[in-house]
């Protein structure tokens, strides 16, 4: 699975960008959200998931790690598959899709273009005891969390070890860490999980 991308933004438009990663274009369906924080011709970092079909792979692209899990948690909302999670995500902040979950208000998700009364009452209904987990998570920029895991995986770490110890330094650390912090502590946690095992 492609985790994060980092590389230069070599388009950007509102709902997609293509960034070069090592010489290969890579096509990014983005929320509007995402696509704002992108500029064109310069390096960006962006979490993503792989959307796997029998006629289509499709890669998303968030800004944040909050917003790939409300997009994960979205499509999984039966009637929500990933295009229309995307478009809620470019409708809503992930602050305003929480609260809506939170005090029970479809009405504001149903404002959302291609979103009807009924599914916005499933979302809510559906939604509203799994979105704990998503709060878990510091709301983290990309880029300092997409470079802290890419220089552990230049000191030889695996993508999967890498991801979670830069995330638990993030947990830890707060949203606005810097990368140097970030890799400090998940240097520490990688080492002591090392130990353990």
């Amino acid at each position: 699975m492609i985790d994060t991308l980092t590389g230069l933004a070599e388009r950007v438009e509102p709902t997609q960008i293509v960034v070069e990663v090592g010489g290969v274009g890579f096509r990014v369906a983005v929320p509007l959200s995402t696509s704002a924080k992108v500029t064109q011709g310069q390096q960006t970092s962006i979490f993503t998931e792989l959307v796997v079909r029998e006629d289509a792979l499709t890669l998303f692209g968030f800004h944040t790690e909050k917003e790939r899990r409300f997009f994960n948690l979205l499509r999984g909302v039966a009637g929500v598959g990933p295009k229309l999670a995307c478009t809620v995500l470019s409708g809503l902040s992930v602050e305003a899709l929480n609260q809506a979950i939170i005090r029970g208000e479809p009405g504001l998700l149903s404002k959302v273009p291609g979103i009807g009364r009924k599914t916005a009452g499933r979302i809510v209904m559906e939604l509203s005891g799994k979105i704990e987990s998503v709060l878990e998570g510091p709301l983290v920029a990309a880029s300092s969390v997409g470079e802290a895991i890419h220089a552990l995986m230049s000191l030889g770490f695996q993508r999967n070890a890498a991801s979670k110890s830069v995330e638990r330094a993030a947990k830890e650390l707060g949203q606005d860490a810097a990368v140097e912090d970030l890799i400090r502590v998940a240097l520490k946690f990688s080492s002591s999980k090392g130990r353990k095992e």
